[in-house]
């Protein structure tokens, strides 16, 4: 990832979007008259202490810190050593400005040491919960080796599914827009499935439109025939 000014304008233009969130500490979800004079309330409050390990992104340091700001929580970070100074330059900007403003100093601690993230795995006494960022075996390794509760992800592909009965217009936008917007995001899409009722109609304009924006298209073998020249999707790509 390249730390860029663009980059950065949209760092702060997240901490700005967070900033503009209702503050949710202390909001009652629900409430229920269980007798006379009893009442049970659901009331959102801080998690405590989370432990963020992800992986070389520079843009989770802004993000974890805004949200744990605005929910009232500390949290302990360990990024990816490839991008380890840019964590690092932006963890101190960050806790400095938060601590200018009344901000607990001690809320947020970044560790720098592979060393660091087992160490932590062993902390279930102080840690309130892990949230591992990266690979799924990463994830899996993080849930089995700790006793500290672990909010991870599953293995997954992001899919989108061309209807016949869609507005082809907007399909193509939704499904460039989905690939490009962000290509480093989790969400960005991955597999592109389309109705045979409609694939004739759209494959080869959308993967006109894929080029023009320097995106490899790959596909099986019905693919390749509705649009000749796109290479050969391998089992990898499947997977």
């Amino acid at each position: 990832m390249i730390v860029d000014d663009q980059k950065i304008d949209d760092m702060v233009a997240g901490i700005r979007s967070v900033m503009s969130l209702p503050d949710p500490v202390g909001e009652i979800m629900s409430a229920l008259d269980l007798d006379d004079n009893l009442t049970l309330y659901q009331k959102r409050c801080p998690v405590g202490l989370l432990g963020v390990v992800f992986e070389s992104r520079p843009d989770v340091v802004p993000q974890i810190m805004s949200l744990c700001l605005k929910s009232g929580n500390c949290v302990a970070f360990k990024g990816g050593s490839e991008a380890s100074r840019t964590i690092k330059t932006l963890f101190t900007i960050l806790k400095d400005a938060a601590a200018a403003e009344g901000a607990p100093g001690d809320g947020f601690v970044l560790m720098e040491s592979r060393e660091d993230v087992s160490s932590i795995l062993e902390m279930d006494k102080y840690i309130d919960l892990m949230i591992p960022r990266g690979s799924n075996s990463f994830v899996r390794y993080i849930q089995d080796n700790t006793r500290i509760p672990v909010l991870g992800h599953s293995s997954g592909i992001c899919h989108i599914f061309v209807d016949y009965e869609c507005d082809i217009e907007k399909a193509f936008k939704v499904v460039l827009d989905s690939k490009i917007q962000y290509p480093a995001a989790c969400n960005a899409v991955e597999n592109l499935l389309v109705d045979a009722k409609v694939c004739k109609e759209f494959l080869p304009k959308m993967a006109e439109i894929f080029a023009e924006n320097k995106v490899e298209v790959r596909g099986d073998q019905r693919s390749r025939e509705i649009v000749p020249g796109m290479k050969e999707a391998s089992e990898e790509d499947w997977d």
